[in-house]
């Protein structure tokens, strides 16, 4: 959840750890060649000081973008900025209900996150665009996917595209309990989503799942733990992420792999050498991942299926620049 409005305290005035402008604005000018499309999300991007700077910086280099929100800094002159190059933007709401929102989000307000999702698309109206288009990123609780088909409706209402959802089961936050995580209660999870899709189904929404407990195969009533074995990882090819500190992840839930500002991003990516490419023969060649992808859900569920553990100590020796999950 965005740090700024989220069931965990707000740290992010007390602690900041803003991206330095000039250093990120050097790499991205030296990189932009290579680059597809730049995800954008925090923490709350929209905190960031520099936010508009930056924006104003990839229009400039003529870069796509994509953005990860909670959606309350909206302003007029952001949402109107986003037309140019936003290719997504995506909002973080777990309830249509104003109490259940500021429950999980303290301070948030989910009618300012409507008048700005509503601004948005009376801007793509005016300018005939179609992006950028909307996404909602829901997470669940026990005590928050009744509401999930009311997600689903809140949608349909608002010109938004489609919706992600995820299981509230990283959070340690003082106010989640065990008992608030959606596996205590598997017979309440079948009936939400079950529900939410027929929703979903009526009304042309699209519904991604991104967790195992979520998988209900509706015919058969039961939930899907068989998924395919996985045997690569597109994030090993098209993307990674550089962090407030300039380390390189491949993925959200990965460790860092090196620091860019010693190594520069095109060396790491193209190197024979570099620890990317080992990671990728690790693959290709043995059928194993790096333990930088141990958190991974459809990896976990690949390796549930083979019932096996791998061990990674032999690799991580290997490479130097395998630390603590940050």
């Amino acid at each position: 959840m965005c740090q700024k409005s989220s069931l965990d305290a707000n740290e992010y005035n007390t602690n900041p750890a803003d991206m330095n402008f000039e250093k990120l604005e050097k790499l991205l000018r030296e990189n932009a060649q290579y680059l597809s499309i730049v995800r954008i999300h925090g923490g709350e991007p929209t905190y960031y000081k520099h936010f508009i700077k930056l924006i104003n910086l990839l229009d400039e280099l003529k870069l796509k973008y994509t953005l990860i929100t909670n959606g309350s800094l909206l302003s007029k002159e952001i949402l109107e900025k986003l037309l140019k190059n936003c290719l997504l933007i995506t909002i973080s709401i777990d309830s249509v209900d104003e109490n259940m929102y500021n429950y999980i989000r303290p301070n948030g307000s989910i009618k300012t996150i409507t008048q700005n999702i509503t601004t948005l698309n009376q801007f793509k109206k005016q300018k005939s665009k179609n992006t950028p288009f909307i996404n909602i990123a829901a997470t669940m609780f026990t005590f928050n996917i009744k509401g999930l088909s009311d997600l689903v409706k809140y949608c349909a209402s608002n010109r938004i595209q489609s919706m992600s959802i995820s299981e509230g089961a990283y959070y340690n936050t003082p106010k989640i309990k065990e008992s608030d995580f959606i596996k205590n209660d598997i017979e309440l999870v079948k009936k939400s989503v079950n529900k939410a899709q027929e929703t979903a189904d009526k009304l042309g929404i699209v519904l991604r799942f991104n967790s195992d407990i979520l998988y209900w195969n509706k015919k058969e009533n039961q939930l899907i733990s068989n998924r395919n074995k996985i045997t690569n990882c597109f994030n090993f090819y098209f993307s990674a992420i550089i962090t407030p500190q300039f380390d390189l992840q491949l993925c959200p839930l990965s460790y860092s792999i090196t620091d860019i500002r010693i190594n520069s991003l095109s060396d790491v990516w193209s190197s024979k050498n570099g620890v990317i490419a080992s990671s990728r023969k690790l693959i290709n060649n043995n059928n194993k991942f790096p333990d930088t992808c141990r958190y991974c859900i459809d990896y976990n569920a690949s390796l549930a299926n083979d019932n096996k553990e791998y061990s990674y100590v032999d690799y991580q020796k290997k490479n130097k620049y395998w630390k603590n999950p940050i």
